[in-house]
């Protein structure tokens, strides 16, 4: 039996219970079981107290565990839609992009409820992803949500002008120690499993606004640097061989010839490639030499 507004008030799945345990949780896996929780409010429910949530405009987006997070709620909403495999590399950051410039005035159980409602025809005609999960796709459910929002509102004279006062965020300490953390977190993650996890150009960024990965640059051989190179071209073709359509094909094959001609393109897919495969890289020379990241970032702040 779902849930009422009134049970909810009296337990810790409210929306200020649950921002206060978002705020203080550094486990993104935690944090998306929080999130996904959402899903037991009816759609009346979450008209109501969805703008409760905090919005995607509040969160810190330089935070690595709310990075981890997102990653891991859209593959989470990607299995529901019933998506085989993974995201796109490419549009794990356009998805990223969209969804902060686009839709920050929603909250990340807004996000959630949203893509469920849909694959319930809760809008009308299901949105097919047709097999590629996308931007595009992402963007059409989310309007759709954003359109039934405010109809459901006006329809049922919804209020949400008051807003609740805004939670208590984290110290400057307490931001930094999360960021280390999950910084360490992803390194870890990708000696057990020697594959980058979801989200990694904020990773590398992230990462070299520390100056962690210059120390690392200065090692590198001309030999290493066409290796290097060569790898990022080698996993270009992959994706290609891996494209939906000839549309998808033929983009994938003029980012190739452009990066074969040292071109950068204008949307940052190869800068998301060459990104994630630097910082690969970067890792099986930390695991070559025996170092831990935490140390550097532990020195880097001494």
């Amino acid at each position: 039996m779902e849930k009422s507004l009134q049970t909810l008030s009296r337990t810790d799945n409210s929306p200020q219970s649950v921002n206060l345990s978002i705020m203080q949780e550094d486990k993104p896996l935690k944090i998306l079981e929080t999130i996904v929780k959402a899903g037991a409010l009816t759609s009346l429910e979450i008209a109501k107290i969805g703008h409760q949530y905090l919005r995607i405009r509040e969160y810190n987006r330089e935070e690595v565990r709310i990075q981890e997070a997102f990653g891991y709620l859209f593959a989470h909403i990607a299995t529901l839609v019933g998506l085989k495999g993974e995201i796109d590399p490419i549009q794990k950051q356009e998805i990223w992009n969209a969804v902060f410039e686009k839709f920050a005035g929603l909250s990340f159980q807004e996000i959630y409820k949203a893509f469920q409602m849909d694959r319930r025809g809760d809008f009308g005609e299901i949105t097919n992803p047709y097999q590629f999960f996308d931007s595009s796709y992402v963007c059409t459910v989310l309007g759709k949500y954003r359109q039934w929002l405010q109809d459901t509102q006006r329809e049922h004279n919804i209020n949400i002008s008051q807003l609740p006062e805004k939670q208590n965020t984290m110290t400057e300490e307490e931001t930094e120690a999360s960021v280390i953390s999950w910084l360490t977190g992803h390194f870890e993650e990708y000696k057990q499993t020697k594959k980058l996890p979801i989200l990694s150009v904020p990773v590398y960024d992230a990462l070299y606004r520390r100056g962690i990965l210059q120390p690392y640059f200065a090692t590198l051989t001309e030999e290493d640097k066409q290796l290097m190179r060569a790898e990022t071209e080698k996993r270009l073709r992959q994706e290609q061989t891996k494209a939906k359509d000839k549309k998808e094909f033929s983009a994938i094959k003029a980012l190739i010839e452009q990066y074969q001609k040292g071109v950068n393109d204008t949307e940052g897919r190869l800068r998301s490639f060459k990104e994630e495969n630097t910082l690969k890289f970067f890792y099986n020379y930390l695991i070559s030499q025996g170092k831990e990241l935490s140390e550097l970032l532990t020195h880097k702040e001494q």
